[in-house]
This record gives structure tokens, C-alpha cells and sequence, in this order.
């Protein structure tokens, strides 16, 4: 396991011309193929494909590089900001050597503030902050390389916001009345900020009633003609429209 021994005529090499101070590799490979030793020998001579003095060749066992797995990709619809847990655990290394675990946030959306409790812990958590993607990555080390980064996707969908325009029922003016709209019952399950977009859609004929403020929460129209007038709300919280 540790050590190959080849005595004068004790092995071949195929393809090497004859002569001396040849530089010896030799491998020993498992049942797949792999190498998992590699030993070095100089100052041999070959003569026919014969080596005649390599004596003994020690082994060293080679290094494998360790394999990351940062877990399958999450989603979630939340209406509140959520505590996301990473695993590393499926991480391996061939050689069974211990592992240490580097997790970075490499993708997170805009305004996010989110950090990872501990970058090098097995399973890492963060706190989702704001609606959209994000990307952990995870390299681990065996004690003597890295390995390739693998990375997982966490996906917070956005929830709609829901626009009322009227808390109670239709309302009924005179002509002559000032109006006043109410769409503060509007709503974001997410907590997000909204943004109101007031229209007029339907008026009387002859009617040149306008809004006061089309985004504010509460605006105002002078009802001018008799009939009826249709006003409308769309709400945005920044990312969707209601």
C-alpha cells in the first residue's frame, strides 16, 4: 500500500526509448481507473523496455477534491420575511477527509440587507428580506484544496397587491359636490410601501371632471354634471401592479 517494489527486469515500460537517467511516475489506481497513489524514481535505466534499477518507489496517496452540494433550490410565497436554512451536509470528499464549509450570498435582490448567520457553518440560515431571487454559494476545503463552487437558488415570490377603491359602498353626490376618493384600504400582504394610480374611466356627457391628484390616497373631483361617474384604482408595491 505504501511502497512498489521493482527489482533490475522487475517491470516494463512500453513506448520509452532505452538509455539511463530516466524519471520514473507510477500510479496505482483503484478498480475504476483512478489514481489514488503516485510515486516518483530518477536515474533509472531502461534497456528494451526494461527497467533495470528502480529499487524500491515510494507511494503517496493523491488528493482528491472535495465535492460541494449546497442543496436543491428553494421557493417560497410568504407575506412576511421568512428564515431560509442552507445545507451543506451532502457535501463529500473521496479521501474522507474533514471538511470546512465557506458560504457566500452572491446574488441578493435590490434594497436586501440580508447576511448569513455563520459562513462557515454546515447549515448556514438568513433572514429573505425583500421579494426576489437569491443565490448562496458553497465551496468547501479538505485540508489542501478547494472545490468548485456549487451553488443553490432561493426564489420569494412577490404577492399582488389588493387596491379598494371604496371601504364601504358606492357613494351618491350632488352636482356641485366635491368628492372625495379613499383608497387607504388598500393593501400589500408583503408590507411593502404602495404607490396609488387614480382614473377617471367613466363620466357624464359634457362632464370635465378631473382628479385632483391622481396619486394621492385620497383624491378629489367636482361632480359638474348629473349622472355617473366611474372612478378607478390600481395600487403598486414597487413591484407588481394590483
Amino acid at each position: 500500500e505504501g511502497s512498489f517494489d521493482c527489482e533490475a527486469h522487475g517491470g516494463t515500460v512500453d513506448g520509452v526509448p532505452a538509455g539511463n537517467n530516466r524519471f520514473l511516475v507510477v500510479d496505482a489506481n483503484d478498480e475504476s481507473g483512478r489514481a489514488i497513489f503516485r510515486g516518483w524514481a530518477e536515474g533509472l535505466t531502461i534497456i528494451g523496455g526494461m527497467i533495470t534499477n528502480a529499487g524500491t518507489i515510494a507511494l503517496e496517496r493523491l488528493n482528491n477534491i472535495p465535492l460541494a452540494n449546497a442543496g436543491p433550490d428553494q421557493t417560497y410565497e410568504v407575506a412576511e420575511w421568512l428564515e431560509i436554512g442552507l445545507d451543506g451536509s451532502g457535501s463529500s470528499d473521496a479521501d474522507g477527509q474533514l471538511l470546512t464549509y465557506y458560504w457566500s450570498l452572491i446574488t441578493v435582490p435590490e434594497g436586501s440587507q440580508a447576511t448569513l448567520s455563520d459562513p462557515t457553518a454546515v447549515r448556514p440560515t438568513f433572514i429573505v428580506d425583500e421579494p426576489g431571487d437569491y443565490v448562496a454559494q458553497l465551496i468547501v476545503n479538505d485540508g489542501i484544496e478547494d472545490s468548485e463552487p456549487d451553488t443553490v437558488g432561493i426564489n420569494w415570490l412577490n404577492s399582488p397587491p389588493v387596491a379598494i377603491a371604496w371601504y364601504e359602498a358606492d357613494q351618491t353626490a350632488n352636482v356641485g359636490d366635491t368628492v372625495t376618493l379613499d383608497g387607504s384600504y388598500s393593501y400589500d400582504v408583503d408590507g411593502q410601501l404602495l404607490t396609488y394610480y387614480w382614473s377617471l374611466i367613466t363620466v357624464p356627457e359634457g362632464s370635465e371632471a378631473t382628479l385632483s391628484a391622481p396619486a394621492a390616497v385620497r383624491p378629489t373631483f367636482f361632480a359638474d354634471q348629473p349622472g355617473d361617474y366611474v372612478a378607478q384604482l390600481i395600487v403598486n408595491d414597487g413591484i407588481e401592479d394590483s
